[in-house]
């Protein structure tokens, strides 16, 4: 069963792994549990339904991108039975979405189970590599690659053509 979202403000338009749009406005199959934020619709996965080994979502500045990718890369680790890996891949897809959208403008995240470990994605059209700041200790920010390389089992990045980059962060599962 899958519920339309209610009328509001603008959200991210969910792509599939390979940039075509998602019929329904959503990623997988959804129900609601609690009330959302008028104007918001969060998707979680139906019990019922068997979760596809891939999860993504594009996203442009103009969209509430880190709360949204939180959202779906924790709905995804729960639907595939890895609760425990949800706290850590959400702030990691937080701080890398953050990134992206900060420098970029645009971020596609995506979230692929494999036997043995879960790999979250980030891909931006910036071509510069990935800093880590040397961050003030009273500021706000520049803290973001410093949390992902504690709380991955590792990271990086590749260059995408033709033009971008991808940053990825793995996390082991049982």
């Amino acid at each position: 069963m899958i519920e339309t979202p209610p009328a509001g403000p603008p959200v991210a338009e969910p792509k599939c792994a390979f940039g075509r749009p998602v019929p329904g406005g959503v990623p997988f199959p959804v129900e609601r549990r609690r009330p959302d934020p008028p104007g918001r619709a969060v998707a979680r996965p139906v019990a019922e339904s068997p979760a596809p080994d891939r999860f993504a979502l594009t996203f442009t500045s103009a969209t509430p991108g880190a709360r949204v990718a939180r959202e779906t890369v924790g709905s995804a680790l729960r639907a595939w039975g890895l609760p425990d890996l949800a706290d850590d891949a959400e702030l990691v897809a937080s701080e890398l979405v953050t990134n992206a959208l900060r420098h970029a403008g645009t971020a596609t995240v995506a979230v692929t189970r494999r036997p043995g470990a879960v790999t979250l994605e980030v891909t931006d059209d910036d071509p510069d590599p990935p800093r880590a700041a040397d961050p003030d200790p009273l500021g706000t920010s520049g803290r973001g690659l410093i949390i992902v390389a504690a709380l991955a089992a590792g990271w990086g990045w590749r260059p995408v053509e033709p033009v971008g980059k991808c940053v990825w962060a793995t996390f082991g599962t049982p």
